[in-house]
């Protein structure tokens, strides 16, 4: 994300909280490649997930496994799983 696109995002963000509105981001993308893969990028997803947390994101909507363990060791964003995951029953959340 560009600078520009920080600093709107940010604004956006400081309206809504301004206005009583929680702002959830969704990170549905998925990661459909080798662990390595994802180790290698595991530093700038922190740094991205550490961002959000920073200017005031509060909750992340997410489908991959993965990630959700990475907000939940590196953040204390709310985690929402994302209906493309095709939950629909609470046993289903385990993995």
């Amino acid at each position: 994300m560009s600078d520009s696109d920080k600093a709107n995002f940010e604004e956006y963000i400081k309206i809504a909280k301004e206005n009583g509105i929680s702002v959830s981001y969704t990170a549905n993308a998925s990661f459909n490649r080798s662990i390595d893969e994802y180790v290698c990028k595991k530093n700038e997803i922190c740094d991205i997930l550490k961002y959000l947390e920073s200017v005031g994101v509060d909750s992340i909507i997410v489908a991959n496994p993965l990630l959700v363990e990475m907000v939940e060791e590196y953040t204390n964003l709310k985690i929402k799983i994302s209906t493309i995951q095709g939950i629909n029953r609470p046993s289903a959340i385990k993995f």
